[in-house]
């Protein structure tokens, strides 16, 4: 193949892809689906070979625009419930276009990465993380500083295909052929059936990033890449933070909305554009207390919306903000995996209210799985205000654990020094003679590390 653009050699990386993909699974609209690959690699190991060369036949755009190249790259989607009125679209594409699209984003990460600079933090290791802990230093150390940040509409399905192209072709020519062949060509289909309305419907995709597809994050982050660039020399004192089409800019009030209706005035040259202004998207919030009614007034022209000093907001899923608006989210995450557990729990009975044999399967995902649910936060937010909250969840589980043990009548005084050895026990590792549930309280100063 050494007449290719394109060349996809690691058949390791790929395999492991395959065999990691969860079994049943969504089909797409051939039919075909991951379980169909990993049944054929479980038997026959040596057949990644074929599947890796098909997957660079359609690396390098061999297949010609028309039915087959619509069917390869059309996708099946799903209209998910996620509030009353809304829904949340996931796709599901054929398989091996999916696992070109891997293989091409493994191959080029560097690259990718490189063009896409150090204010994209998509596809950045622990990217949120970092997001999150840089916008609370600065609002902390200055509290004259203001973060914005601002949704843009639809952006994935929005974004100009020409952009993306450009890009490529400039700085990464080596996967053009397969850019083209996404996006250059005829457009295609997600078949949508919603059940809410009892319909199904077929959307064109004349614009945007396919959906679903495993290198469309960094197609869009590329796409994008040439605004930041422009919107950060045109104000180099203001700090711009992406993760995807997450947009934002802390600074001064004044330098910050300047920066934002500059980012705003790039993206809309490759047909981006911001949603509409609520309590929670495009806002402005900062720590300080002085913030003059020039500057207020200013933000309102800019149709943004203020948030108050004693509230705060989300940055990549982490709460920024005043103590108290922190320890609420923290708390009410907590609610959340307390009540799955209550769920779990009513699983252990029948309708004759005696015990199912399920305690040992309810046991082990209580042990595995609720307290690294607030894991996240007790590294993203100061251990005070994760304090309550970690009690709280730490008391919950074992309180859970203890019930469906039947062992509450067998403990000692809840105060008591023997109670005390019972929970210390109870967080110790298994290998130390433990029963081997995470402690939040104590994890959580240690957890909290700044990078």
């Amino acid at each position: 193949m050494d007449h290719l653009t394109i060349c996809i050699e690691d058949t390791d990386s790929l395999a492991r892809y395959i065999m990691e993909q969860k079994r049943g699974a969504s089909a797409g609209i051939t039919g075909h689906s991951n379980d169909h690959y990993q049944d054929i690699l479980r038997a026959h190991p040596e057949a990644i070979t074929s599947i890796m060369s098909l997957c660079n036949l359609i690396a390098i755009g061999s297949l010609p625009d028309g039915p087959a190249r619509k069917l390869l790259l059309s996708g099946k989607g799903t209209a998910l419930h996620k509030s009353p009125t809304g829904i949340r679209p996931i796709v599901t594409l054929v398989p091996c276009g999916q696992y070109t699209s891997h293989a091409i984003a493994t191959e080029y990460k560097a690259q990718i990465q490189e063009i896409c600079g150090n204010k994209q933090f998509m596809g950045v290791s622990h990217g949120c993380e970092i997001v999150s802990h840089l916008v609370r230093h600065q609002l902390e150390m200055d509290h004259s500083k203001v973060i914005i940040k601002v949704d843009v509409k639809n952006a994935f399905n929005e974004i100009d295909p020409a952009a993306i192209i450009n890009v490529v072709r400039d700085e990464l020519p080596a996967i053009l052929p397969y850019v083209l062949f996404l996006l250059e060509m005829s457009s295609v289909d997600i078949i949508f059936h919603d059940s809410r309305a009892g319909k199904t419907s077929v959307h064109k995709m004349t614009t945007g990033v396919p959906q679903g597809g495993s290198l469309s994050s960094a197609l869009f982050d590329m796409g994008i890449t040439p605004s930041i660039r422009r919107a950060q020399l045109a104000h180099p004192t203001a700090s711009i933070y992406l993760i995807a089409d997450d947009n934002m800019v802390v600074g001064p009030p004044a330098e910050a909305i300047a920066t934002v209706k500059t980012i705003t005035l790039l993206l809309a040259e490759v047909g981006l554009t911001l949603a509409a202004t609520t309590d929670s998207k495009n806002v402005i919030y900062g720590l300080g207390t002085q913030y003059t009614a020039a500057q207020r007034d200013l933000a309102l022209a800019s149709d943004l919306h203020w948030i108050p000093s004693t509230h705060g907001l989300l940055v990549g899923g982490t709460p920024i903000g005043s103590d108290a608006y922190m320890i609420e989210h923290i708390n009410t995450t907590v609610d959340a995996i307390i009540d799955e557990m209550f769920q779990l729990e009513t699983y252990l009975y029948g309708p004759n209210g005696r015990m199912r044999a399920r305690v040992q399967t309810i046991f082990k995902m209580i042990q595995h799985c609720s307290a690294q649910q607030l894991t996240y936060l007790l590294r993203t937010c100061p251990p005070h205000v994760t304090l309550h909250a970690s009690r709280r969840l730490d008391a919950a589980i074992a309180n859970t654990i203890h019930r469906i043990m039947d062992c509450v009548p067998l403990l000692p005084p809840h105060d008591s020094i023997a109670m005390r050895a019972v929970l210390n026990r109870f967080f110790l590792p298994v290998r130390l003679g433990g029963d081997g549930f995470i402690n939040s309280e104590a994890m959580r100063e240690a957890a909290y590390v700044v990078p």
